[in-house]
């Protein structure tokens, strides 16, 4: 009975939290990627769709902290 109870608590909290609002698009220059730790940032056409943007990272593994940020 307590297993369910925290279950049905836990369930009803994490519905209630808010997430990073999408689609980001990758044309707008208020969404911006910035590369840290040799890793880069671009944009292409999607090989699948040719009419959407998508972005595409580069990470060649030589720094364990490579990364990208969003920034707005």
């Amino acid at each position: 009975m307590r297993g369910l109870i925290f279950f049905v608590l836990f369930f009803f909290q994490t519905i209630s939290f808010f997430s990073q609002g999408f689609p980001i698009d990758f044309l707008d220059s208020d969404d911006a990627f910035l590369g840290f730790g040799g890793s880069q940032f671009s944009t292409r056409l999607d090989p699948e769709n040719g009419t959407n943007t998508v972005g595409q990272f580069f990470n060649d593994g030589s720094i364990a902290t490579q990364g990208a940020l969003l920034i707005r």
